[in-house]
């Protein structure tokens, strides 16, 4: 994962976050499991397309309040890096990608999807129905000790 927005072209803007709950587990979405849409039945992260007049940041806040009615702050989600994902049309995805720690889950409510998977990172990290950004995306919280940051309140 990059640390820094790489120069390369891209064809379209994606933000996700990893959130974390405060024993550190990790909280992501439970896709949909319908023809059409990205990831179907993955476990990924909670996100989604960054307006082309929007910034990374302004799109993970306006996602997440989208998603699950959580409001954070730009203080609140902190930067883990940028990957370039080829789709399968050939197309490139810019994913930026964040964590928020602190989120209480009982707040939450899943307007997109089929809910929400809360487990340590280990265990997602064993299982094979995340995606492969999600996978890297949560590595990167290990790598970086996962718990550090401003809280969600």
């Amino acid at each position: 994962m990059q640390t820094t927005e790489p120069m390369t072209p891209y064809d379209r803007r994606y933000c996700g976050a990893v959130l974390l709950d405060k024993n550190s587990k990790v909280i992501l979405q439970v896709r949909d499991q319908k023809s059409g849409i990205v990831n179907p039945g993955k476990t990924t992260l909670f996100g989604g397309g960054q307006e082309p007049d929007e910034s990374p940041i302004h799109c993970i806040i306006r996602e997440l309040q989208e998603e699950l009615n959580l409001r954070i702050t730009p203080q609140d989600a902190q930067l883990l890096g940028f990957i370039d994902k080829r789709e399968a049309d050939g197309t490139i995805t810019r994913c930026t990608l964040f964590k928020a720690v602190g989120v209480d889950a009982n707040t939450l409510h899943v307007k997109e999807g089929r809910g929400m998977a809360i487990q340590t990172a280990d265990d997602f990290l064993a299982s094979s129905v995340i995606s492969e950004v999600t996978r890297l995306s949560i590595q990167e919280v290990v790598r970086s000790k996962g718990n550090t940051g401003s809280r969600v309140q």
